[in-house]
Formats: C-alpha cells, sequence, structure tokens
C-alpha cells in the first residue's frame, strides 16, 4: 500500500512539474486533482498502474493535502485510527508518513495563499470545467449544416463557510455550459492569456517587494 501511494504520489508530482495537473480548491470542503484523461491514461500505462488504484490513491493524497491547508492533521488521523485496534500505532505512523510525504512534495506558499484567498471570497469563485466536442448535423429550422463545436460545464464554488444552511440548502456549488466555436475559444484563450499575464505580473512585484524588505 506505501509503495502505490509513493508511486502515485510520484505521478502527480510529475504532473504538477508539467502543469498537467490543476488543482481545484473549494474551502472548506474540499480538494481535488483535475487531469486530462489522455494525460492521465498515458502515465498509469508509462507506471503499470491501473486507474482504480490511482484514483483510490489521489482521493487518500487528496483528504491529506485539504487537511494540511486547513491544519487539520492531527484530528485527520485521530478520526481515521479509531477502528484500526490493535494496528492503531502502526497506522498513526503511517498517516504521519504520508502527511510528512505529501507536505514535502505537493504542499507550498501559493497553494496557501490561494487556499486563503478562496476561503475569504465575497464572490462565486471557479473550481473546474469539464467539455466535450460535437458536429452538428441537423437542425429542425436550418436546411444544411455541418460545423464542430465544443460544450464546457464551469464550475464555480458559491459559499465559503461551513454554516448549516451552506452545508444544507444545495447551494454550495452551481455551475453553467456554454458552446463554443474556434472562434469563441481563441477568444477566451487571448484574453485570459492577457490576464494571466498581469496577474504573473503582480505576484513577481509583490514577491519582490517582499524579498526587498
Amino acid at each position: 500500500m506505501a509503495d502505490v501511494f509513493e508511486q502515485c504520489l510520484t505521478i502527480i508530482k510529475t504532473l504538477c512539474e508539467n502543469h498537467d495537473v490543476f488543482i481545484s480548491l473549494s474551502p472548506p470542503f474540499e480538494l481535488s486533482f483535475e487531469i486530462d484523461r489522455e494525460t492521465l491514461v498515458k502515465r498509469l500505462k508509462e507506471n503499470n498502474l491501473t486507474e482504480k488504484d490511482f484514483l483510490a490513491q489521489s482521493n487518500h493524497i487528496e483528504s491529506i493535502l485539504n487537511a494540511i491547508l486547513v491544519d487539520k492533521q492531527d484530528k485527520y488521523i485521530e478520526q481515521h485510527v479509531k477502528d484500526a485496534g490493535a494496528e492503531k500505532q502502526a497506522e498513526t505512523e503511517l498517516l504521519k508518513f504520508q502527511f510528512d510525504k505529501v507536505r514535502t512534495i505537493l504542499w507550498n506558499q501559493h497553494l496557501q495563499d490561494r487556499w486563503e484567498i478562496k476561503s475569504s471570497s465575497k464572490a462565486a469563485s471557479f473550481t473546474s470545467i469539464d467539455w466535450d466536442i460535437k458536429i452538428k448535423t441537423k437542425d429542425a429550422k436550418l436546411d444544411k449544416i455541418k460545423f464542430p463545436y465544443a460544450t464546457c460545464k464551469f464550475s464555480y464554488q458559491r459559499e465559503f463557510d461551513s454554516s448549516p444552511y451552506s452545508m444544507l440548502s444545495g447551494r454550495r456549488f452551481e455551475s453553467i455550459q456554454m458552446n463554443f466555436s474556434v472562434d469563441e475559444i481563441d477568444y477566451l484563450i487571448k484574453t485570459m492569456s492577457t490576464v494571466k499575464h498581469y496577474l504573473e505580473e503582480s505576484e513577481e512585484e509583490l514577491t519582490n517587494g517582499n524579498q526587498s524588505k
């Protein structure tokens, strides 16, 4: 089990280094690794690992990283060793080892700051995107058409506190679906690249300012 855990952790580390994984944050509820399926299948094949084993371990790693971000390592370990019986000590040591590994490999101050920003946000916050590509061949109002387009589903988090209202009202997460042609995607990429440039510029200015103090 420990070997599979470390193998999966190494895969996620490599994906992060190659910018092939998005760590989706939804404080205070959850954290998830968003990985393109084609990329994931390729990595698993290279590492001779089944998708079932990877998903089981990645879910475990997600929960550990989430506990690190909210600073609840001890509470997490306590909850997970309650039913360990005679193996309680061994289970505790294993979890401590795994926490140290995840903290060393995946945690960084940038991720922590992202978590804090989302936790204190007063507006809806992007969570993830899902997509598919279709070709439209029939339409009740058109004589002839054959055109490819993508449908993108944007998910976002509306609530940022852990009150009973947020937990039970069904308002925690929502989504919207939009259709895009190549032209809209080009515009979206161009616009978001500009936004990305200015965000990176602002981060660099803040980092340099803090280092000079």
